[in-house]
């Protein structure tokens, strides 16, 4: 359980970010958003619940190669049995993504994502333990341009943890508005089996 609590409130939503001709979307980058989460929580009848904040970089070195890296920091809660339970935490990751247009309008990208998740555990307000988690994420995806302002996003991405057997499988929903050509406001939705997010956010594309 604690192994998906952490992955709920630390993970960074990488959707209309890094993903072999020229593609059709910038891959260079600066992002910022906010995001709300909720988590079923075995045994307990409220879910754990949270909020954070997460930024975001990211370079093409190549035609079709971006290297980025993130920073993320959230928290959240669960009450049960008369006993609250809170994580507060953070992340760094850092990744590369390969994207190609698929035709005029459409590209498509995979990359890897290494974070690193810091958590605090407080039980009843007085902090019981910390902990520190590795992961090793395999993303896939697409960009779709749906009008000339609108950025339509799709992705999937699979996640395991270095410190046990615990593993993840994400799905993503985004759109983007560009209020020009250089940047965009926009708002996602992820979900797993257990839990889903919904972030809000702008991106300064360079």
């Amino acid at each position: 359980m604690m192994s998906k609590l952490r992955a709920a409130i630390l993970s960074l939503a990488v959707t209309s970010g890094p993903a072999f001709a020229e593609s059709n979307f910038s891959y260079t980058f600066v992002s910022l958003d906010y995001s709300i989460f909720s988590e079923e929580v075995d045994n307990v009848d409220d879910d754990f619940e949270g909020d954070g904040i997460n930024i975001k970089a990211a370079f093409n070195v190549m035609p079709n190669l971006a290297l980025f890296a993130g920073y993320g920091s959230s928290s959240g809660e669960v009450s049960g049995n008369g006993n609250t339970l809170r994580l507060e935490g953070d992340t760094v990751q850092i990744g590369a993504v390969l994207h190609a247009p698929a035709n005029e309008t459409v590209d498509v990208y995979g990359g890897y994502i290494r974070s690193k998740y810091n958590v605090d555990i407080k039980f009843n307000g007085t902090k019981e333990d910390d902990e520190s988690a590795n992961g090793n994420t395999i993303i896939a995806g697409l960009r779709a341009w749906a009008s000339e302002k609108l950025e339509l996003g799709a992705s999937i991405d699979r996640t395991t943890y270095t410190n046990d057997s615990d593993s993840s499988t994400e799905f993503t929903v985004s759109g983007d508005f560009y209020l020009d050509k250089k940047l965009s406001v926009g708002a996602s939705y992820s979900f797993d089996s257990d839990g889903n997010s919904i972030n809000i956010g702008a991106t300064k594309y360079f």
